[in-house]
């Protein structure tokens, strides 16, 4: 039997931004540290923001666990 994995749900409309943007992504927690950098990737490209162990906390704290 295939183990259920819990998701990494990453919405940036929950963080305030000038853009107003609304994507939402998601990956397997066994995968998290190539989702933060996946959202930093994000955030510095679309958002202008630095990316710097702040912003990466930041978003670390914004992040939803969710179960299939």
């Amino acid at each position: 039997m295939k183990k259920i994995t819990t998701w990494l749900v990453a919405d940036c409309g929950k963080i305030p931004s000038k853009s107003h943007c609304h994507v939402v992504t998601m990956a397997p927690e066994d995968q998290r540290k190539d989702f933060i950098d996946a959202v930093a990737a994000h955030a510095v490209t679309k958002h202008g923001d630095l990316d710097t162990p702040e912003l990466r906390t930041e978003l670390t704290e914004t992040l939803e666990r969710v179960e299939p």
